[in-house]
């Protein structure tokens, strides 16, 4: 019992880990992909980066980043880290990029619709609102966008 109860909340540490950097790289995200779609300059360092590192498997860094965070930290904790590092390594560059181009090629019309056709639904407390373009005359397809509103508290 006491040892299925252990691994039970060892199982969920790992999940709140997981889930934590993955927020952590849709958080990062949305401030470096508008950075990236407003200056020129960010945009080209930010794309160079991001595509050249979503191209290098994460294996192939592994025993690197396992030695740096082993030697440097040390121990299980040293270890722990690492492979959260590794973690967020193999999922933000995706993230990063599909941020960026989602905030760059949202058509204009999309961001400034008039108030009649927004309906604002909550995302959550602290997470912010988020903008539900219901059917407005003229519009043929309902849609939704996934850019953060500043949160209205």
């Amino acid at each position: 019992m006491v040892h299925s109860l252990i691994a039970f909340l060892a199982t969920l540490a790992t999940f709140g880990r997981v889930a934590l950097t993955i927020v952590l790289g849709i958080v990062l995200g949305w401030f470096l992909g508008y950075a990236a779609a407003k200056s020129g300059l960010f945009e080209r360092i930010f794309l160079s980066i991001t595509q050249t590192l979503e191209a290098v498997p994460v294996i192939t860094f592994f025993p690197i980043v396992l030695v740096f965070f082993v030697k440097s930290i040390g121990g299980y904790i040293g270890t722990e880290l690492a492979v959260d590092f590794l973690v967020f390594t193999a999922v933000v560059w995706n993230i990063w990029v599909g941020e960026y181009e989602a905030i760059k090629t949202a058509p204009p019309s999309r961001l400034r619709m008039p108030p009649r056709c927004l309906t604002s639904v909550s995302g959550g407390v602290g997470l912010g609102t988020y903008t539900y373009r219901s059917r407005c005359p003229g519009s043929p397809v309902m849609s939704l966008s996934v850019l953060p509103m500043p949160c209205s508290t």
